[in-house]
């Protein structure tokens, strides 16, 4: 497992935790509220929006 996503489920918004290229994992986790999700372990990226469209949470 390299990396790990928490989408939130009252508003736009994710978590994500991407493993160190020596193993460890951060202190932290990456914050995302707008733009692009990225999972560069799978070569996947999605608008953080388009994940949400059906949701009614995305505004649209």
């Amino acid at each position: 497992m390299r990396d790990i996503v928490v989408l939130r489920s009252d508003r736009v918004a994710a978590s994500l935790l991407r493993r160190h290229p020596d193993g460890t994992w951060p202190e932290r986790k990456l914050e995302i509220d707008e733009g692009m999700l990225v999972l560069k372990s799978i070569g996947f990226g999605l608008q953080l929006l388009d994940i949400y469209s059906t949701t009614g949470l995305s505004g649209t």
